[in-house]
């Protein structure tokens, strides 16, 4: 079996775009993978629309409102996978993103993947790549 994968997602407020966000990462072609959806004290439908998708791999986590960073550590520390991705509400994943990730990594479990991404205002197909140098080595973790 490939490696599992945990994709969080926090949310606060995201009802309208956790669905197309969690179908993203559930389209991937690397399908080993749990998603995790942390509602950081929603007071709209996230959590009724995340329960709402029926798929054994995504999974409903709720916190009172402790803002996104602490949403992620919920997240990752609920997490049963060999790596992480951490992907916003609103964001939505290339099919192939896990994959080709899970390839840059070689099988190590000591690096960073990072990527190209690009940013929509009203169709993903309409989209501007913004490209950014992360790509080398850091000899200071704190560079990065």
């Amino acid at each position: 079996m490939s490696t599992l994968v945990s994709i969080i997602v926090p949310a606060f407020n995201a009802s309208a775009h956790i669905a197309a966000s969690v179908a993203s990462a559930l389209a991937q072609s690397h399908d080993n993978l749990e998603v995790i959806v942390v509602d950081d004290g929603s007071t709209d439908r996230t959590a009724e629309v995340v329960n709402g998708i029926g798929d054994r791999r995504v999974r409903l986590l709720r916190q009172e409102n402790k803002g996104q960073s602490a949403a992620l550590n919920r997240g990752a520390a609920d997490a049963t996978g060999s790596y992480i991705k951490f992907l916003d509400a609103d964001d939505l994943l290339n099919p192939s993103h896990i994959e080709s990730q899970i390839a840059a990594l070689g099988g190590s479990a000591d690096k960073l993947a990072s990527c190209r991404w690009g940013y929509f205002r009203n169709s993903p197909d309409v989209s501007h790549i913004r490209e950014e140098k992360t790509n080398r080595d850091y000899d200071n973790p704190a560079d990065w």
